[in-house]
C-alpha cells in the first residue's frame, strides 16, 4: 500500500516542533548524536540541530529556535508525506464444537497469527519561490520493520429455538501480541548555496507485548424457507483493557490509552435472497463507532468541530457490500463488492499546533479514506 498527502503552503515547519523537543538539553549531548531506544522520539530533533537547521542559545537554560538564515519567519513551505507499506499475515486456528439435540450449538477456537510489516515514511519540506531564507529542502525518511505472533481464544453458542431462527452469543478474550521491531531514521537538508547536510541513525531494536480489548458479540438471524435470510449482529469492544507490557514508559503509554479510548459498538445488518433456484443476491452494511473518547476528540474544536456528535464521526468506519452468486450442483461462482469509508481528524503534517502558529485551512490536512474492493470466486466441490 502506498499513499501521499500534501499541504498547499504552510508558514510552519517540522523544525518548530524539533526546537521545542530540545528545550533544556545541552548542545554538547546533541552534537555527540547518540541514538538509543530511550531517546528515539527526539532523533529527528538531534539531526535537525546537527544539520544546522536550528540554533541553541549561547548558555543555559538551553532553548532552541529555527536558524533565521535558513528559514525566515515569513517564508512558506510545501509539506508532503509519503507512506509505503508491505507485509504478510498468516492465521492458524484449532477449533472444536458440538450440539445438543440440534438446538444448542457450542464451539471454541484457539488462534495463532504471525505477521511481518515493512513501512517507509518519507516527509518532505520544500521552500517556495520568493522565500527570504536559504533553506531549500528537507527530507526525513524512517523505516520500521515489525514481526510478531499473537494468540487468541474465542468461545460461543448458537441457539435454534424454532426452525429458521438462530440466536448467537460469543466472547472473544483479549488477544496477546508479541512484537519485535527495528527502526531507523535518515535526514538530509539542502540550502540554496549548495550546502548539504545529512544524519543517519543506525537500526535499533525493541520488543514489547500488546493486549487487545475484550469483545462481546451477539446476533440473530431468520431464514425464510428457501427464499432467503436476514441477520443482525452487535459487538461491544471493551477498549479499557487495551494495554502494553514489557517496554519502557509502559505506565505513561497505558495512561494515555485509558484517557484516549472508550468502549465502542459495531452494528451489522445483512440480507440474502434467492429469487430463483441457484441464484443468490445479497447486501449488507456495517457501522463501527469511533473508539476515541470525547476528551481525546476535544482538540477538534480548533478545527471548527464544535459538538461531540460531529466529533464522533472521526474514527468511525462504514462498510457497505453487495454480491451475486450462482450455485449449480458442485459448481459455484460468486461476485462481491465492498465500499469502505472513514474520516480522519484534521491534522498538521509536522505535529500539533503551537501557541504561536495559527491553524488555518492552508496548513492543515482534512482526510477521508475510501476503498472499493471487488472479488470474483469460482469453485468446484468434490
Amino acid at each position: 500500500m502506498e499513499y501521499t498527502t500534501e499541504t498547499p503552503q504552510s508558514n510552519g515547519s517540522i523544525s518548530d516542533l524539533y526546537s521545542r523537543q530540545l528545550k533544556d538539553i545541552d548542545p554538547m549531548i546533541i552534537e555527540e548524536a547518540k541514538y538509543y531506544n530511550d531517546n528515539i522520539g527526539i532523533w529527528g530533533a538531534f539531526m535537525n540541530y546537527n544539520n544546522l537547521m536550528i540554533d541553541a542559545t549561547k548558555k543555559a537554560p538551553w532553548t532552541y529556535s529555527i536558524n533565521p538564515n535558513g528559514l525566515d519567519i515569513n517564508d512558506y513551505l510545501i509539506q508532503t508525506q509519503s507512506v509505503y507499506r508491505k507485509g504478510i499475515s498468516n492465521n492458524y486456528s484449532i477449533g472444536s464444537g458440538f450440539n445438543i439435540n440440534d438446538m444448542v450449538y457450542l464451539g471454541a477456537t484457539f488462534g495463532i497469527r504471525t505477521f511481518d510489516l515493512d513501512e517507509y515514511v518519507t516527509y518532505y519540506e520544500n521552500g517556495v519561490d520568493g522565500n527570504i531564507g536559504d533553506f531549500q529542502e528537507l527530507e526525513n525518511t524512517s523505516n520500521l520493520y515489525q514481526n510478531g505472533v499473537s494468540f487468541d481464544f474465542k468461545i460461543g453458542a448458537t441457539i435454534q429455538p424454532i426452525d429458521g431462527l438462530r440466536i448467537g452469543l460469543a466472547y472473544h478474550a483479549p488477544r496477546s501480541t508479541s512484537i519485535e521491531e527495528k527502526y531507523s531514521l535518515y535526514q538530509n537538508i539542502s540550502f540554496k548555496n549548495n550546502d548539504y547536510y545529512s544524519q543517519n541513525a543506525p537500526y535499533v531494536t525493541n520488543s514489547y507485548n500488546i493486549v487487545s480489548s475484550h469483545r462481546l458479540l451477539t446476533g440473530i438471524s431468520y431464514r425464510f424457507s428457501s427464499l432467503g435470510i436476514i441477520s443482525f449482529d452487535y459487538t461491544l469492544n471493551m477498549n479499557g483493557t487495551i494495554k502494553m507490557k514489557n517496554t519502557n514508559g509502559t505506565e505513561n503509554i497505558n495512561n494515555y490509552l485509558r484517557n484516549s479510548l472508550r468502549n465502542n459498538s459495531e452494528y451489522k445488518i445483512g440480507i440474502e435472497i434467492q429469487p430463483f433456484k441457484g441464484f443468490f443476491v445479497r447486501g449488507g452494511y456495517n457501522y463501527i463507532e469511533t473508539p476515541y473518547s470525547d476528551e481525546y476528540l476535544e482538540y477538534l474544536v480548533d478545527y471548527g468541530v464544535k459538538n461531540n456528535k460531529d466529533r464522533r464521526q472521526y474514527g468511525a468506519q462504514h462498510y457497505a457490500s453487495a454480491g451475486l452468486g450462482y450455485r449449480f450442483m458442485n459448481f459455484y461462482i460468486d461476485f462481491a463488492y465492498q465500499y469502505v469509508f472513514n474520516k480522519v481528524p484534521s491534522y498538521m503534517l509536522y505535529g500539533e499546533s503551537f501557541d504561536d502558529i495559527t491553524i488555518t485551512a492552508e496548513n492543515q490536512i482534512s482526510e477521508s479514506i475510501t476503498r472499493n474492493m471487488f472479488s470474483l470466486t469460482c469453485g468446484v466441490k468434490f
